[in-house]
C-alpha cells in the first residue's frame, strides 16, 4: 500500500487515508459523542444562520425601495438577532470542542504512557527518543486542531452549504444554480488537484517532519564538527535533507501553489455568474429588489465555501502524519504480562532453544539456542558482530521476548516473574552508560535509591572510581554534566559502583570495557572482578584475555553456537575460537602466533 518513503501515498490511497484520520479523530471523540454532538450541530446551525443576513438584508433593501421604512426597526433587530446568533453558536461550538479536545489529548498522553510501559524495553533502543517525545507532546498538541477544528468545520462546510442551496433553491432556482455552480466546478477542481498532487504534498510534509529531527542531529555533531577537519561529513545528512526540502518546495509551488490559484479564482468567481443573471432578472422584473440583495450578498458569502474545504483538507493532510505515527506505536507489540509471579530456586540461567528475529526483520537473528549457566558460574560470548551476543543478553534481561522457546532463571519462566522480581535477580553493565544530569552519588543510588552515603561510596571503592570521585569539585554531590564531563572509563566504574550497590545476583555484561582506556582498563577489570564475586556472571567480550578464565565460552555465528567450552578446549579443538585467538596474539605481539 505505501511506497518507499511511508510518507507518500497515491491519489485513491490518500482518500482512504483521509477517510482513516477521520475515523481515527472520531474514535478518540468515542468517551465523548455525546458533547461531540452538541459541538457538531452547534457548528451546522451556525453555517445555516449565516445565510438569514443576507435574506433579511434584502428584506430591508426592498422596505426602502417600497417606502415602508416602519418596518426598519425590525429588520435590524433580527439583524443583529441572527447574526448575533450565528456568532454564539459558532463560540458555542468551538467552546465545546476545545473541551473535547483537552480532554482527547490527555487520553491520548495516557494511551502513549500506558503503551509505553507495556511494550519491550528493546524498543526504547531502536527508537529515537525525538521520535517518542514528538508524539507525546508535538504530535498530541497538534491533535487540538484536528478535534477542535476539523471535525466541526468539516460538518459545517459540508451541511452548511446545504442549508444555504435549499433556502436559495426556494427562493429562485436559477440564481441558485449560477450561485453554486462556481462552488461545485472549485470542488471538482479541487479533486483534481488532489489526485495530481499528492504524491508532492506528502513528500513536501515528510520533508518538513526530516528537517525537525535532523536540527537533533546537527547540535549533537557540533563537537564533532569543532574536532575532525572532515566535520562537514558528520553534517550531510542534514544537508542533504535541506537541499531536498528546497527541490520538494520548487516542485510544490509548480504543482500545488499554481493549480491552487485557479481553484481560490474559480471559487470567488460566484458574484460573476450571480450578478448578470440577477441584473437581466431583475430587468425583466421577473425577480424583486428583495431577491436582487439577497443572491448578490449570498453569492459572496457562498465563494467562501470552497475556500474553507481546501483548508479543512490540507490540515487533514497535516494530521495524517501524527496519526500515522500514534497507529504505528498503539501496534506495536506488547510483554505478555505476568498474572501470577514465581519465585526462582537458584540462579541458573538456562535458554531452551530460543529463537529470535526483530520485528523489522526477517531472518532470526538467533537459531535455536541452546545453553546453561549454572548458579556462581561464568560464561563468556564470543563472536563476530551481528553474531547475536547482544541480543542473548537483552534477551535474558526481557527486553524483548522469544519467537520460540524459553528462557529460565532458577527452573521459572521469566515471562512468569514479574518485573520487580526480575530485576531484583539480574544486573545489567552496557557497554556505553548513560549518567542522568544529577549527582554522583544519585546515579549510583539509582540501583538502590534507600542506599546509605556510606553503601555508596564502598561501592565507588570497590568499583574503583573512589579516587577519582574524591578529585571532582563536590566529590560525591557533583552534578554531572553541569559543567562536569566524565570520561567514558569513569563512567563505566560509576556503572559497575551500582552494579555492585544493587548486589543482584545474576550479572550481564555487555562489552563493559569496550571503551575503557589503556590507563584505566587495568582498573576497570579489578572493580569487575569484584562485581563478579559469587554471582552468575555471562560476559559479552571481543577480547578474549578478558574470558579466558571463565568456566565456558560460547563462540556464536549468524546467530548459532557453533563452538563451546573452556578456552583450553576450544584452543584444542583448531576452529573459529583458536583463529581469533591467534589473531589477537598476532596483533599484540607483533610476532605472529607460536
Amino acid at each position: 500500500m505505501l511506497s518507499n518513503d511511508p510518507s507518500v501515498q497515491n491519489a485513491p490511497e490518500q482518500r482512504a487515508a483521509d477517510a482513516g484520520v477521520l475515523k481515527t479523530l472520531w474514535d478518540m471523540m468515542r468517551p465523548y459523542r455525546p458533547l461531540s454532538y452538541v459541538a457538531i450541530a452547534l457548528a451546522i446551525v451556525s453555517a445555516g444562520l449565516q445565510i438569514l443576513p443576507a435574506a433579511v438584508a434584502g428584506l430591508i433593501t426592498q422596505s426602502l425601495y417600497d417606502g415602508q421604512y416602519d418596518t426598519l426597526l425590525n429588520y435590524g433587530v433580527m439583524l443583529l438577532s441572527f447574526t448575533f446568533a450565528a456568532m454564539l453558536t459558532f463560540s458555542g461550538s468551538t467552546f465545546v470542542a476545545h473541551l473535547i479536545a483537552a480532554d482527547v489529548q490527555a487520553d491520548v498522553r495516557r494511551n502513549i504512557s500506558n503503551k509505553l510501559k507495556s511494550v519491550p524495553l528493546g524498543f526504547f533502543m531502536q527508537t529515537d527518543s525525538t521520535e517518542i517525545k514528538k508524539m507525546m507532546l508535538d504530535d498530541v498538541e497538534q491533535l487540538e486542531d484536528g478535534i477542535a477544528h476539523i471535525i466541526p468545520e468539516m460538518s459545517a462546510t459540508v451541511f452548511g452549504p446545504l442549508i444555504a442551496l435549499g433556502v436559495m433553491l426556494a427562493i429562485d432556482w436559477r440564481l441558485a444554480l449560477a450561485a453554486f455552480v462556481p462552488t461545485l466546478g472549485a470542488c471538482l477542481l479541487f479533486i483534481y488537484i488532489q489526485m495530481k498532487v499528492q504524491t508532492t504534498t506528502q513528500r513536501f510534509y515528510a520533508a518538513q517532519n526530516r528537517i525537525a529531527s535532523t536540527m537533533g542531529e546537527v547540535i549533537n555533531a557540533i563537537p564533532v564538527v569543532k574536532t575532525y577537519s572532515g566535520g562537514n561529513i558528520a553534517l550531510q545528512r542534514a544537508e542533504e535533507a535541506f537541499t531536498a526540502l528546497t527541490r520538494i518546495i520548487d516542485v510544490w509551488v509548480e504543482k500545488v501553489q499554481v493549480k491552487s490559484s485557479r481553484f481560490f479564482v474559480l471559487s470567488s468567481a460566484n458574484l460573476l455568474f450571480v450578478l448578470p443573471l440577477a441584473v437581466w432578472l431583475f430587468n425583466r422584473q421577473e425577480i424583486t429588489l428583495f431577491e436582487f440583495t439577497f443572491f448578490i450578498l449570498s453569492a459572496m458569502a457562498f465563494g467562501n465555501i470552497a475556500s474553507s474545504m481546501f483548508s479543512v483538507m490540507t490540515r487533514l493532510q497535516q494530521q495524517e502524519a501524527l496519526v500515522t505515527r500514534y497507529r504505528w506505536l498503539m501496534n506495536q507489540p506488547e510483554l505478555a504480562p505476568c498474572t501470577q509471579s514465581q519465585v526462582p530456586a537458584d540462579h541458573t540461567v538456562t535458554l531452551h532453544s530460543v529463537s529470535f528475529s526483530y520485528q523489522d526483520e526477517q531472518d532470526n537473528v538467533l537459531n535455536n539456542i541452546s545453553f546453561s549457566v549454572p548458579a556462581g558460574s561464568s560464561l563468556a560470548l564470543v563472536g563476530a558482530s551481528g553474531s547475536g551476543k547482544s541480543t542473548i543478553a537483552s534477551l535474558i534481561a526481557r527486553l524483548w521476548d522469544p519467537q520460540q522457546g524459553k528462557i529460565t532463571v532458577g527452573g521459572v519462566d521469566i515471562r512468569n516473574m514479574d518485573e520487580t522480581t526480575l530485576r531484583n535477580n539480574i544486573s545489567f553493565v552496557f557497554q556505553r552508560v548513560f549518567l542522568f544530569n544529577d549527582t554522583i552519588a544519585n546515579n549510583i543510588r539509582l540501583a538502590r535509591p534507600d542506599a546509605s552515603p556510606a553503601e555508596v561510596e564502598a561501592a565507588a571503592i570497590a568499583a574503583q572510581a573512589h579516587q577519582f570521585i574524591q578529585q571532582l569539585p563536590q566529590g560525591y554531590n557533583t552534578v554531572i554534566n553541569n559543567g562536569i564531563s566524565l570520561s567514558v572509563g569513569e563512567k563505566q566504574r560509576i556503572a559497575v559502583a551500582a552494579a555492585i550497590l544493587k548486589n543482584a545476583p545474576i550479572l550481564v555484561l555487555d562489552e563493559a570495557t569496550a571503551y575503557a582506556d589503556p590507563e584505566c582498563e587495568k582498573e576497570m577489570q579489578q572493580a569487575l572482578n569484584a562485581l563478579c564475586r559469587n554471582k552468575t556472571v555471562i560476559v559479552i567480550a571481543h577480547r578474549l584475555p578478558t574470558v579466558r578464565h571463565l568456566d565456558q565460552i560460547l563462540v556464536l555465528d549468524k546467530g548459532q553456537i557453533i563452538e563451546q567450552g573452556t578456552h583450553d578446549e576450544l584452543l584444542a579443538q583448531q576452529g573459529a575460537y583458536a583463529k581469533q585467538w591467534a589473531a589477537w596474539r598476532g596483533e599484540n605481539t607483533g610476532t605472529g602466533v607460536n
